[in-house]
């Protein structure tokens, strides 16, 4: 039989939410060989193969408060970009923040007043946003804080008062010395996911079992789910593998083999790099070093974003 975790009531096996407390349910299932528990309708145990059957459902997690969103500072350094299967290459980044959680539908809301999300929660990524989107989020909420935007289209800095034809957006660029939110680079972004200074061997962000740390294709019921409930990694980011991709800054190129300082991508192209996987991927998809690509106005609910800046300061 079925029961709620959170106060014990039985469920029925067609229920959604538990008909006592009303929390929201997910499957939870134990597998009777390794002991792995894994979230979802699956038939067999994503780690070891041994077939199994749910055994109970779980209030999803009744007490979860989500992570506050804090801009955590990440020491630059010297680290081997990629690997052997992809284009390992010596690359020295300067210190930056990363958001430790990607953008909520909440905090997108808050501020640009919709939510194009197709899987709706407050507390979940926000999806089905192009890289546009993001840029323009950025300055939004730059300005919201009273910081200095980091993009512009010419002279403009409210980019949300632009269409996407307006000929400014043909003078495009990034301050990246001011203080206001922007959009990882690649390299940040794999630096940050590795641990940062630490570059700890892990295959995913913070750890090898990916059902540690992320919401993929075998453990997510078909859907996003709310940011930081699964481990983060060593520097206290949350989902960098798995429940959305990420949008970086950088135009996709291949990668250069020569070291470099700072990277940012491709000075032309059509396509820009996200990362991280999603929970619709799979396990490859959701590994640190793999990199996809998408054009600046690919949307979908299995992409979204993080902030980033350069600095907490105005240093101009």
């Amino acid at each position: 039989m079925k029961v709620c975790l959170s106060c014990g009531s039985p469920v029925g096996p067609s229920d959604t939410s538990c008909p006592v407390c009303q929390n929201l349910l997910i499957p939870i299932t134990k597998c009777p060989k390794c002991n792995l528990q894994f979230s979802g309708n699956f038939k067999y145990c994503p780690k070891c193969g041994t077939a199994c059957k749910v055994t109970y459902a779980v209030a999803d997690i009744a007490n979860y408060t989500p992570p506050e969103l804090k801009m955590v500072y990440v020491r630059g350094g010297e680290f081997t970009m990629g690997n052997e299967f992809h284009g390992a290459h010596t690359v020295k980044l300067d210190d930056f923040y990363l958001a430790n959680i990607q953008v909520t539908q909440s905090l997108y809301k808050q501020i640009m007043q919709r939510n194009p999300s197709k899987m709706r929660g407050e507390n979940k990524p926000i999806e089905s946003i192009t890289w546009h989107d993001a840029i323009i989020f950025c300055n939004a909420l730059s300005l919201a804080e009273n910081k200095t935007p980091c993009y512009r289209a010419g002279s403009i800095i409210d980019l949300d008062s632009i269409t996407l034809d307006n000929f400014a957006w043909s003078n495009f660029s990034c301050d990246w010395k001011a203080n206001g939110y922007r959009l990882p680079t690649e390299a940040e972004w794999e630096y940050a996911a590795r641990g940062g200074e630490r570059l700890l061997p892990f295959r995913y962000s913070g750890s090898n079992d990916i059902n540690e740390v992320a919401w993929y294709g075998e453990n997510s019921d078909i859907t996003t789910h709310d940011v930081g409930m699964k481990k983060p990694n060593s520097l206290g980011f949350y989902d960098m593998s798995g429940n959305v991709e990420e949008w970086c800054w950088d135009l996709f190129e291949n990668y250069r083999v020569t070291a470099q300082k700072n990277p940012k991508g491709a000075e032309s192209g059509l396509l820009h790099v996200k990362r991280g996987g999603s929970w619709l991927d799979d396990q490859t998809q959701c590994g640190v070093f793999f990199r996809s690509s998408a054009s600046e106005q690919a949307k979908g609910s299995t992409l979204g974003f993080r902030l980033a800046c350069s600095t907490l300061e105005n240093k101009k």
